[in-house]
């Protein structure tokens, strides 16, 4: 067993883990409805966020050479206001429940993510 790592761009808020979110997500994902998810990252591992947004970049898994990640990638960043307000539509359409976390303004995340 062993660690992946990836690093990851997201336009998007962080949020503290979230139990509730996580479950929703969790069962969407296992009754196969993932496509109707609008994007997000979970810390799974850790416990310690969840990041939701648009991602924008994968490096690809560290422990297999980035494998189907992406080596480049240019960003045209006059799409960062219609791509928040479309995610935020989308999240606040699903999750109701969860429309408080799409209160605060995107911000560009950088991370490496361990899973």
């Amino acid at each position: 067993m062993g660690v992946s790592t990836n690093i990851y761009g997201y336009y998007g808020v962080k949020i503290a883990w979230d139990d509730e979110l996580w479950d929703i997500f969790d069962s969407m994902e296992m009754s196969n409805r993932e496509n109707e998810i609008p994007e997000y990252l979970a810390d799974s591992m850790g416990g310690e966020y969840i990041l939701l947004g648009n991602r924008l970049y994968d490096s690809g898994d560290y422990r297999y050479y980035f494998e189907e990640g992406e080596q480049y990638k240019e960003i045209d960043v006059s799409m960062f206001e219609q791509m928040e307000t479309t995610y935020k539509e989308k999240f606040r359409e699903l999750f109701p429940q969860f429309s408080h976390y799409m209160d605060q303004p995107f911000r560009l995340i950088m991370l490496f993510h361990y899973h």
